[in-house]
């Protein structure tokens, strides 16, 4: 049951990363593209750690609560951490200022997806 999971969790997080570089692409630089780019390949994997931590708790919960009330609390959980993450990493590397306005006007928008 795990497997599925994880790899069900590693695809929504690369189309994430996928979507959100679209989205941005052509408001950088090259080089300050592969900069990003570089880091939201690390980050990903930062959180692709996280979410394997959050499946293995829910794997841990699944006997205990209904798993409605389950699904709602890891998917709170798992937005809580890719925010805590972003900002973090956000506020410690030495991005344009308009990159990080970007980032963040995706991440708080309530189409973060964006059209298809």
């Amino acid at each position: 049951m795990e497997e599925p999971v994880d790899e069900l969790v590693e695809e929504l997080m690369e189309e994430v990363v996928e979507k959100l570089l679209d989205r941005v692409l052509d408001e950088l630089s090259d080089e300050l593209f592969e900069e990003l780019l570089d880091w939201l390949l690390d980050k990903l994997g930062m959180l692709l750690e996280t979410m394997r931590e959050l499946l293995d708790w829910l794997l841990d919960k699944l006997l205990d609560e209904p798993i409605e009330e389950l699904l709602d609390e890891l998917l709170d959980k798992m937005l809580e951490e890719l925010l805590v993450v972003m900002f973090e990493e956000l506020m410690r590397e030495p991005l344009d200022w308009l990159l990080v306005q970007l980032l963040e006007e995706l991440l708080l928008s309530d189409n973060l997806m964006g059209p298809d």
